[in-house]
């Protein structure tokens, strides 16, 4: 079993026209740091109409993750992202919540989670529901490839690219 380093990433970053003042965390979480978690999930947003994870999954799901993210900007939970262990494969999940979304969150989740699953050797899949155009745009961004479909969600993956 692949365990993950408890790490924490803080960035400053520049946006369109200028510096940012806020600080960006990325860290990892386990189910023991539940409350950001719940925090995140209750100030979503419409964003969890198309996230549906933890809809009919307890936070004790957490214990299956390979690796399991939270993004912060000034202290709030913003983005969530984790690759879930289940049987053979890797599955990729992320979600931004809706007072964040088009500010790169997505992306920056992204690049974290496949430097992690890249650094581990691990092939990724995804579902996207037909409707997230966005989320499935920013997936192709990231080499995904479809692979099958069904009447909700498209399906992709992504080989390890070491």
């Amino acid at each position: 079993m692949i365990t993950p380093l408890i790490i924490i990433k803080n960035l400053d970053f520049v946006m369109r026209g200028g510096i940012i003042e806020c600080m960006m965390t990325i860290k990892i979480i386990d189910v023991y740091d539940t409350d950001d978690l719940k925090m995140f999930l209750d100030n979503c947003g419409v964003s969890l109409q198309t996230f549906s994870y933890f809809d009919k999954r307890s936070f004790d799901v957490l214990n299956d993750h390979v690796l399991t993210l939270l993004i912060f900007d000034n202290d709030k939970p913003v983005g969530y992202g984790h690759l879930d262990k289940e049987g053979d494969v890797i599955w990729l999940g992320i979600c931004v919540s809706e007072q964040s979304l088009n500010k790169g969150y997505g992306g920056i989740i992204m690049r974290e989670l496949l430097s992690y699953a890249d650094d581990n050797n691990l092939d990724i899949q995804l579902s996207v529901m037909k409707n997230n155009i966005v989320a499935y745009n920013l997936y192709k961004k990231f080499d995904f490839k479809q692979f099958k479909e069904d009447s909700d969600n498209v399906f992709l993956k992504r080989p390890c690219s070491v």
